[in-house]
């Protein structure tokens, strides 16, 4: 987990955040609101929010509906603090927009040209778009 702090970005693991709430020594912002897995200070909340490195929309294509696949993505997004969404399209593909860390999206994108256990991926197309930063969460789209 992430935390914005002043101009500080910090890793924490979850049972560090309770301790640094605690420490008197530890100057935290008064007040912070959690936007997926990162405690965000809600005066850098625009700046922090813009701050994707990266975005790409991928379309899959292959037996990818009706396996798990968008689940499943929404799980490595969280993992990987990807924010976006998934969803299926008409003609059987699945798209998915991601923002997030170069690290975290390859190992999406890796993960996406096999997908779940009963998925069969034929192909993966990558577009690279602008990172907007307009998410804050990574949602399932129905």
């Amino acid at each position: 987990m992430q935390a914005v702090t002043g101009n500080w970005i910090l890793n924490l693991e979850a049972q560090t955040i309770t301790q640094l709430l605690n420490d008197p020594h530890c100057i935290w912002p008064l007040t912070t609101r959690k936007i997926g897995s990162k405690l965000i200070n809600d005066g850098l909340l625009e700046s922090w929010t813009s701050m994707a490195d990266r975005r790409v929309r991928i379309f899959v294509t292959g037996k990818v509906q009706g396996v798990f696949f968008r689940q499943a993505l929404k799980v490595m997004a969280k993992k990987n603090d990807i924010l976006g969404w998934v969803r299926n399209l008409k003609d059987g593909r699945v798209e998915a927009v991601l923002e997030g860390n170069e690290d975290g999206l390859d190992r999406i994108i890796e993960w996406a040209h096999g997908g779940p256990a009963n998925a069969r991926v034929e192909d993966v197309e990558i577009r690279n778009e602008e990172p907007l930063g307009e998410f804050t969460t990574f949602d399932v789209r129905y």
